[in-house]
């Protein structure tokens, strides 16, 4: 199935803060574990993937680093082939505060 990523304001600003070795680390994250669990639906043990509790809405966590963490959330994509998945927050633990 096909992704289409979007990024929330929060998480564009996250994005802004992170170290550039942090975001060497998160790229690639992104494109050999995280995308490619969004498109196949299978979510590796290792990774953290869990829905978070005690949060409003259907929000999700994993991990993308050791200290890395990412937020979100499946939206509408309008077409039943394409995942939608909009990134609500990126960086360490602090994310969970405001997820």
């Amino acid at each position: 199935m096909k992704v289409v990523i979007s990024f929330t304001e929060p998480a564009q600003r996250d994005m802004k803060k992170l170290t550039g070795q942090q975001q060497r680390q998160f790229t690639a994250a992104m494109r050999s574990k995280l995308i490619p669990a969004w498109e196949n639906g299978i979510f590796p043990r290792g990774l953290g993937f869990k829905k978070m509790q005690g949060v409003p809405g259907d929000i999700w966590e994993a991990r993308w680093a050791p200290d890395g963490r990412i937020t979100w959330q499946y939206t509408d994509s309008g077409a039943i082939e394409i995942r939608a998945v909009l990134i609500r927050r990126v960086g360490t633990h602090d994310i969970y505060r405001q997820p």
